[in-house]
Formats: structure tokens, C-alpha cells, sequence
């Protein structure tokens, strides 16, 4: 008996239904329009279908794929350090200002990575910290507090 690749069909299980819960929500909250005068609904109805069509797929291609996929631990640094890396942004573009947000995000995620180099990380930081003052505040003259 062959053993199916569960991990990856549950995955695009909950990836469908992820997508249909968000087009759903959408249609019955928002205005869709038509295709000609789209409405603020559209786009969350195209996504929300396109997630679910795609997760299903995955789902279905995982449950064709015989392979159950064993000894893969689940890497909780990388994990965690990206998901810190999002509360701190979060936390400090409120708090802080845009800069320091963008050098916590950066510098944060770069220690998931352990071949990244500290050189490297600050060399990213700074251009993304460039990026984001010349995108958010000069192109869209944005109001973000930069400290």
C-alpha cells in the first residue's frame, strides 16, 4: 500500500478553504461591479478564487504524489525569526518610525538565514531603508514618522 503525501494535501485543503472563506466574505460584504466598473469587491473575489483554485490543485497533485514525506523537522528558528521580524516592524513603525522598522524587519529575518554575513545584512538594510524613504515618502509622499 503506497502511502500518500498528507502534509502537502492538508496544507492545499487549507489553502482552498482560506480562499474561499476570503471570496465568500467579499461577496457578501462587498460591492463587486462589473467588469467594465469594478467595484472594492473585485479584487478580493478574483484573489480569493484564484487561492482556492490553486490550493486545491496543490491539494489534489500532493494526494496523486505517493510519498509520505518523513524526516523533515519543522526548522522553528527561521520560523519564529520571521514571524518576530513582522511584530517588531509592526511595533516599531508605530512606535519608532519607518527607519528603524525597515533595520529591524531586515536585520531580524537576515538571522533566520545562518549563512547570511553581518556585512551583508547591513548593506541590505541600508539599500531597503534608501528604497522604502525614496518609494514611501518622496514617489507617494506618504506621511510616515522616518524616527
Amino acid at each position: 500500500m503506497s502511502q500518500r503525501n498528507y502534509q502537502d494535501a492538508i496544507s492545499g485543503l487549507l489553502i482552498a478553504v482560506f480562499g474561499v472563506v476570503i471570496a465568500l466574505y467579499a461577496v457578501n460584504h462587498y460591492n463587486i461591479g462589473s467588469i467594465q466598473r469594478m467595484g472594492p469587491g473585485m479584487f478580493p473575489v478574483a484573489m480569493g478564487s484564484v487561492l482556492a483554485v490553486l490550493g486545491a490543485l496543490l491539494a489534489l497533485f500532493a494526494w496523486l504524489r505517493p510519498g509520505l514525506r518523513e524526516g523533515m523537522p519543522v526548522q522553528w528558528r527561521p520560523a519564529l525569526l520571521v514571524l518576530g521580524a513582522i511584530a517588531f516592524f509592526a511595533l516599531a513603525v508605530t512606535y519608532s518610525g519607518l527607519i528603524p522598522g525597515v533595520l529591524g524587519v531586515v536585520l531580524i529575518s537576515a538571522m533566520a538565514d545562518r549563512k547570511t554575513r553581518a556585512k551583508q545584512a547591513l548593506l541590505l538594510s541600508a539599500a531597503l531603508v534608501l528604497l522604502a524613504y525614496l518609494i514611501f515618502q518622496l514617489a507617494l509622499d506618504m506621511n510616515f514618522d522616518l524616527f
